[in-house]
């Protein structure tokens, strides 16, 4: 498959953390792989980070829009409904991203497409499984470690 098929929409659904996007904007402008959209959802938000966001207007694909306060998954969905790519991603507010996680996922998916994928992100060494929602997680999905890999539909890991 042709790595320029797949476009990419970051969704950012976000509630009173205007510091939060500030670091995640942050971290996308370091991607290998810039060739994809972010949109952020403030949801009703009393402290707005719409300035942040501007910030980042001239070295990233961002979009901005505000929303009567509904939750991150109506949020998501908000956003999902604006989105251009072929490819959703959805990241929470205080997510910071590795430079080269455009990049991968483009050349994953290029030789293993795959409908969805999925799985736990990365938390500080003190939290609790329960506060990394570890146990619900390993519960109700199969996965071979924290960030790193997901089970495709046939079975094999993504990325192999």
């Amino acid at each position: 498959m042709d790595l320029n098929k797949f476009s990419f929409s970051l969704i950012v659904p976000v509630y009173n953390r205007p510091e939060e996007v500030q670091e995640l904007l942050s971290s996308l402008t370091h991607q290998t792989d810039q060739d994809f959209e972010v949109i952020v959802v403030e949801d009703g938000s009393s402290i707005q980070c719409e300035e942040v966001v501007q910030r980042y207007a001239s070295v990233l694909k961002v979009k901005y829009f505000f929303k009567q306060n509904s939750g991150p998954g109506q949020s998501r969905n908000y956003g999902s409904e604006r989105a251009t790519g072929n490819y959703l991603v959805f990241l929470d507010s205080d997510c910071v991203i590795p430079p080269h996680y455009i990049d991968t996922i483009r050349k994953e998916l290029t030789g293993n497409p795959v409908d969805a994928f999925g799985g736990p992100d990365s938390a500080h060494p003190d939290f609790t499984n329960l506060q990394k929602g570890d146990q619900l997680f390993n519960d109700i999905f199969p996965h071979d470690g924290w960030n790193s890999r997901w089970w495709r539909k046939d079975g094999s890991l993504f990325p192999s």
